[in-house]
């Protein structure tokens, strides 16, 4: 006991930090109903959308013992390697395998609490660390916390697959110190390991930021400069060696994306310097998702502006050092605001709807600068102590004549609020440096800290209520199509089949249900299927399929067999190869009897050379029914005579045959009408390109077909239609503008078709005389036998990737890709049987060059232990510790 108290008072700044944390979340959760004290969750965009059903996928396969080696789940199937590496690597991911399904939402919720709990934690030890001599340890409490609370941490909290990086950052820097000062890698080979395995992509950010730290760094001499070197690329090497198999297998993951045709950036300011430095006061605007390419979360509380303000003006610190720390502070903010250096810190890459990611290492390198002056400030000059607080006070007035602050308050209650708490922070500075009694100041600094605390966490309250989302809906329909799973599963016992929900509430859902199907929002998805898919007639994203509204002719050769979908669904319910088999709590699951198997005989024309064209989906889907061995168009387009109406906008019309026009709202507002008279009897399919993302409503007669902004670039099926009918389409704008770029113009093109159900049936009559029976199935394993004839090649609805291996007899044969999609094999006429199997690419490599490294590290260790490697120490004579007087 004697000797835990000694712990506690010892270690009592990094115990405070994580329980100031931890009971702020606690409390946080605890009033606002968040899981497990309730139906919220710190969830929303990618982690609702992409990590919960992941999470729920993961759990599955370690539950059933399934290989974590390939998911069907989405995408019609792919690499699971790339996406655990990419989402899931966290080792606490593993213990979903011993709690509920239903209890994933509570799982992210505290997981998030307490890892970021721990940030606040581990900043304290290297700050601890850092400044050892310190005896005002106190100032580290809020300054642990304030990384921890910061706007960062707390809007992009949602991202969890960033969290264990993030958590970790501060041992990397620990550890950075302790490599450099002391010659001892353990730390930093460790966490900068983790960091990478766990997510390259934010371990991308700390190694440029460990780059520029060790550029900017103080070395003392030239001789130590060199040794410096020598360790810091070394063990970053051998850290990257360590975690090589998760950033193999991510790489050959990434090339296979549509990331890898992204050209370079070119240089452009995004906006004014000012709306990065407005983010730094009190209740900055939360930045949970944006598409304005300078918005940052980077508020750590107004003492650290303060702080690092009043770092100019500190004379102990060497003015070189000071400029190095400007320098790389007014980088890091160009860096926001300026397109290549932004490209460059996210991977290449240009930001998508989550902007600044990196921002996180700003915060950590303002935290630091402000920390950096605990041990002056009591001896801080009277008059440069005054000049800095009031240079400090002018920053928010001089930010408002160039901005707008865009709070929740009017700008100019944030400037006073701003300059009024600033102002406390100053005085009570001034007057610290004034008093001479230890016990009074101990006293102001304790009021500091809780001053700054309560900043910090009404802030944070602020910050979260963004991410806290309701899940009491989505529990309970998610539950409910489980359930209904169940009794299909049981009825139907087809080695293997696909499923797909239909306008479900998330985009991968079928992840969650643990479902063969084609929707999916994945990072990680082979670009091929999408980009297949948007040509005939899906809405798709760089990553993402949403299978809103399926066609018959694209369900039969993909086989998705079972549509799960809201009961009064209007698309399914008039069609006659889709029979309602399940209908219950809202929930109706219909079957497509007319599914193939996962592959059949096609004509061998389908291994000709397909190319898409961009402008025309009927050109697309007639292209590949012909080339499959159609002999009639599946679709052919119609040029309705419209009737168009607009207010408060003005258009103008274009020359094409179908309709296609370019609005120019007068009010900042518009509400367009487009509508019809059918001619014709037919089953009908609308294609909306609007590149603005606008609200469409379209409705036949009295009936509602869609309503939404997701209709555009893919089809819409209006149903069987018959002369006299009315289709009336409206275009009105997008109520929350969160994917508007240009919301007041934009061009317009409406495309109607007409699908020939009688060449979809002869087409699937043909094709289904030559399906291959599956007889044997597992992730990544599955054997069938098929009959091919003359002039046919096998078709799979699998995407092609090199990690498929396929024999026949024993032996490995040849695969083609069809398509630019699919596997296929060309076998020739005969009975056959074939063994598909998938290893993914470079996990033999990745695995024996991981334990290689492994086994040099453990060498390292066991050598320094005996003191085998001394040379590696840097003598106490070049120690160039910054603040370590």
């Amino acid at each position: 006991m004697k000797k835990f108290k000694q712990f506690v008072i010892h270690k009592y700044p990094e115990l405070f930090s994580f329980f100031v944390v931890i009971l702020f979340f606690l409390i946080y959760m605890i009033c606002n109903n968040v899981a497990p004290f309730g139906q919220n969750v710190f969830s929303g965009g990618d982690t609702f959308h992409q990590l919960y059903s992941f999470l729920a996928s993961f759990q599955n396969k370690l539950k059933n013992g399934e290989s974590l080696v390939y998911s069907w789940n989405g995408a019609l199937g792919g690499d699971f390697l790339p996406l655990y590496f990419y989402y899931l690597a966290s080792p606490f991911n593993f213990l979903v395998a011993f709690i509920s399904k239903e209890s994933i939402s509570s799982f992210i919720s505290l997981g998030i609490a307490i890892k970021l709990a721990f940030s606040a934690l581990f900043l304290c030890c290297y700050l601890s660390y850092r400044f050892k001599k310190s005896d005002n340890k106190i100032w580290f409490i809020f300054i642990s916390c304030a990384y921890a609370l910061s706007s960062f941490m707390c809007c992009y909290s949602y991202q969890i697959l960033w969290v264990d990086s993030l958590m970790v950052f501060p041992l990397v820097m620990l550890g950075y110190d302790k490599l450099i000062k002391e010659g001892k890698p353990i730390l930093y080979t460790l966490a900068l390991t983790y960091c990478i395995f766990v997510n390259y992509y934010m371990a991308y950010m700390i190694c440029i930021f460990l780059f520029l730290w060790f550029i900017f760094d103080n070395h003392g001499s030239i001789r130590s400069f060199l040794k410096h070197i020598v360790l810091f690329s070394s063990f970053s090497i051998i850290s990257a060696g360590l975690s090589f198999l998760s950033l193999y297998i991510s790489y050959i993951g990434i090339k296979k994306t549509v990331s890898v045709n992204e050209g370079f950036a070119k240089h452009f300011w995004y906006g004014n310097i000012f709306e990065v430095i407005r983010q730094m006061f009190i209740f900055p605007k939360a930045i949970y998702s944006s598409y304005t390419p300078n918005d940052t979360n980077i508020y750590c509380g107004l003492f650290t502006v303060l702080f690092v303000v009043l770092y100019i003006f500190v004379k102990e610190i060497k003015i070189l050092e000071k400029v190095r720390r400007i320098i790389l502070l007014a980088f890091l903010l160009i860096s926001f605001n300026e397109n290549v250096l932004n490209y460059i810190w996210h991977g290449f890459h240009t930001q998508h709807s989550v902007p600044n990611r990196f921002s996180f290492v700003f915060i950590f390198l303002m935290l630091l600068t402000a920390s950096e002056i605990i041990y002056y400030l009591e001896n801080l000059n009277a008059r440069l102590l005054v000049l800095g607080c009031i240079l400090t006070q002018c920053l928010p007035i001089i930010s408002y004549f160039f901005v707008d602050y865009n709070s929740f308050l009017p700008s100019s209650q944030i400037i006073i609020l701003s300059m009024s708490i600033l102002f406390v922070y100053s005085l009570l500075i001034i007057i610290l440096s004034m008093i001479k009694k230890y016990n009074a100041k101990k006293l102001i600094m304790t009021i500091i800290c809780t001053v700054s605390l309560a900043e910090l966490i009404v802030n944070a309250g602020v910050f979260l209520e963004p991410v806290v989302m309701d899940y009491s809906v989505i529990n309970s329909l998610y539950t409910k199509i489980d359930s209904i799973k169940k009794e299909v599963e049981e009825s139907d016992k087809e080695v293997f089949y696909r499923s797909d929900v239909v306008n479900g509430l998330s985009d991968n859902q079928n992840s969650y249900h643990d479902m063969n199907g084609l929707s999916v929002f994945n990072s990680e998805v082979n670009r091929n299927i999408p980009i297949f898919c948007q040509g005939i007639g899906y809405h798709t994203g760089m990553n993402r399929i949403m299978n809103l509204d399926s066609y018959e002719f694209i369900d039969d050769i993909l086989g998705i067999k079972y549509i799960y979908t809201p009961r009064d669904n209007y698309n399914y319910s008039h069609k006659e190869v889709y029979s309602e088999v399940m209908g219950k709590d809202e929930i109706s699951v219909y079957r497509n009897t007319h599914a193939l198997s996962l592959g059949f005989g096609a004509s061998n024309k389908i291994s000709e050379n397909y190319k898409l064209d961009n402008y025309d989906v009927s050109k697309n889907i007639n292209t590949l029914a012909s080339y499959l061995g159609a002999e009639d168009p599946i679709f052919s387009e119609i040029y309705p005579k419209y009737k168009i109406e607009a207010y408060e906008c003005e258009i103008s019309m274009g020359d094409s045959e179908f309709l296609s026009f370019m609005y120019e709202t007068l009010n900042n507002s518009k509400y367009i009408t487009a509508s019809y008279e059918v001619e014709e009897d037919g089953e009908y399919y609308i294609y909306i390109d609007d590149k603005n993302e606008d609200r469409f409503i379209v409705m036949v007669d009295d009936t509602v077909v869609y309503d939404g902004i997701w209709i555009t670039y893919g089809l819409q099926n209006l149903g069987s239609l018959k002369p006299g009918n009315t289709v009336k389409i409206i275009v009105t704008d997008n109520a929350e503008h969160q994917f508007q770029a240009n919301k007041s113009q934009c061009e317009v093109k409406i495309r109607i078709y007409q699908e020939n159900k009688k060449a979809v049936s002869d087409l699937y009559n043909k094709l289904a005389k030559n399906q291959m029976n599956i007889t044997e199935f597992t992730n990544d394993h599955l054997s069938g036998e098929v009959c091919l004839d003359d002039g046919q090649v096998l078709f799979t609805s699998i995407p092609y990737d090199n990690g498929w291996h396929v024999y026949e007899d024993g032996k490995e044969i040849e695969t083609i890709i069809i398509a630019d999609t699919f596997l296929g094999i060309d076998a020739g006429k005969g009975n056959h049987t074939f063994t598909f199997k998938f290893i993914p690419e470079g996990l033999y490599v990745g695995l024996i060059i991981t334990g290689l490294f492994w086994i040099l590290f453990i060498a390292i260790c066991i050598l320094l232990h005996k003191g085998k490697l001394s040379f590696l120490m840097t003598d106490s004579s070049e120690d160039c510790s910054e603040n370590d007087e």
